[in-house]
């Protein structure tokens, strides 16, 4: 099984050197036809730029059902937006049923 990146060329175009499938987009539908093109091939892990998931996160949402690829949310190098960590957050709060990052 293969692992894929999608985003922006300037932000993904490194990950060839370390063996991803790197698949630059230039916008959000562009983003979602190739995620939904991946997820036909044999691929264990996507990773999405946070910038393109905020946009295309419904979709996310419903690969996210299924069993492979897991769709995972980096930070762009800009920094984090703070939109993969709120995903996180709900996910933790649908699976344990409170907030277990309140301090």
């Amino acid at each position: 099984m293969d692992i894929a990146i999608i985003g922006k060329k300037e932000v993904v175009i490194g990950f060839k050197a370390l063996g991803l499938k790197v698949y630059s987009v230039k916008d959000a539908a562009e983003a979602e036809e190739k995620l939904l093109e991946i997820c036909e091939g044999d691929f264990a892990v996507v990773f999405i730029t946070e910038s393109i998931a905020q946009e295309i996160y419904n979709t996310i949402s419903e690969i996210s059902e299924k069993t492979f690829p897991a769709v995972t949310i980096i930070p762009e190098p800009a920094g984090a937006s703070g939109f993969a960590s709120k995903v996180i957050k709900d996910a933790m709060l649908k699976a344990v049923g409170t907030d277990v990052t309140a301090r």
